[in-house]
């Protein structure tokens, strides 16, 4: 299983793929195995043509819903498939009310991930007032929930809404250090996005300066390059 997650960090998803899949040929009722294996195939859908995504795709949907029958408690499997029945199209399994019904199983179990569930469902559907109530309910509850935080910064920056909160939040995010193996959001975009909130209340300077330190971390952002741009 490790050599399989040291795969994914240095960004090799099929190596980690095959790992994957002999630790679930040696454990076949290992939950935890057959979730990173979707893990695996989730991240190697990224990298792939469209042929190859759909395909993968099924095969990071059947491998989340196995880990769940498995151990119905395995609450990042359950988190993994509301967020692909979230953002999957009908035909390969998706649908909002398959998602809805996971975030509700997880709230049953651990409130702090039902609300982090529902806010990116909410996210998804645009509406942004219940994602970011949710977001808020998530940092009440546990404020060391980072990736929450990030995202109550995302959403003020995307519309423009709550932008001291959403500063106040990025600041908090990029006092961390992400967990990669978690697939945290990278302070790259923490940065970007504190760019954005600058850019919108007329500080351009300082939009500029999150901008530069964003591109020196992560150089192919290719929106952060056009803000910089439009920035000046």
């Amino acid at each position: 299983m490790e050599r399989g997650r040291a795969a994914l960090l240095r960004n090799d998803p099929g190596e980690a793929a095959y790992l994957f899949r002999q630790a679930v040929a040696e454990a076949p009722h290992s939950a935890e195995a057959h979730y990173w294996l979707g893990v695996a195939y989730g991240r190697e859908a990224r990298k792939a043509n469209m042929f190859r995504q759909l395909r993968l795709a099924m095969k990071t949907r059947d491998e989340f819903e196995r880990a769940v029958k498995l151990d119905p408690g395995q609450l990042h499997a359950r988190f993994a498939l509301a967020e692909f029945y979230t953002l999957a199209p009908i035909y390969v399994g998706g649908g909002d009310w398959k998602a809805f019904q996971q975030a509700k199983e997880i709230a049953r179990r651990n409130a702090t991930m039902g609300h982090e569930a529902l806010a990116f469902i909410y996210a998804d559907e645009k509406r942004t007032r219940e994602a970011v109530a949710q977001l808020e309910e998530t940092v009440k509850l546990d404020p060391t929930s980072m990736p929450a935080w990030f995202e109550i910064g995302h959403l003020a920056a995307m519309t423009g809404t709550n932008l001291a909160r959403g500063e106040e939040a990025l600041q908090k995010y990029l006092l961390w250090t992400p967990n990669p193996d978690e697939d945290d959001p990278p302070v790259a975009r923490a940065l970007y996005w504190l760019g954005v909130i600058y850019d919108k209340r007329g500080q351009a300077a300082a939009a500029r300066e999150r901008y530069a330190a964003s591109l020196r971390l992560d150089p192919s952002q290719e929106d952060v390059r056009k803000a910089m741009e439009h920035s000046r």
